[in-house]
């Protein structure tokens, strides 16, 4: 505390954001048909959710449970 200063600073770090939802799985996604959907095992409404925010261009989260399905 030897050099004080009136002036107040902040400093905002650096980040890098990581999406884990590449075009490759979105494509996927909004290909699955409801016979794909069934026979994967994955719910109807996840599937439904899913694809409701791929066509309104918000992030999709895709669990581990589903993207081993998906994939």
């Amino acid at each position: 505390m030897m050099d004080r200063s009136n002036k107040l600073q902040f400093s905002v770090p650096e980040f890098e954001m990581r999406r884990e939802d590449n075009t490759d799985i979105r494509n996927k996604v909004l290909s699955l048909t409801p016979k794909d959907r069934k026979r994967l095992g994955i719910n109807k409404s996840t599937l439904w959710y899913m694809q409701k925010h791929i066509k309104e261009g918000k992030k999709i989260k895709v669990y581990r449970k589903v993207m081993g399905k998906i994939k």
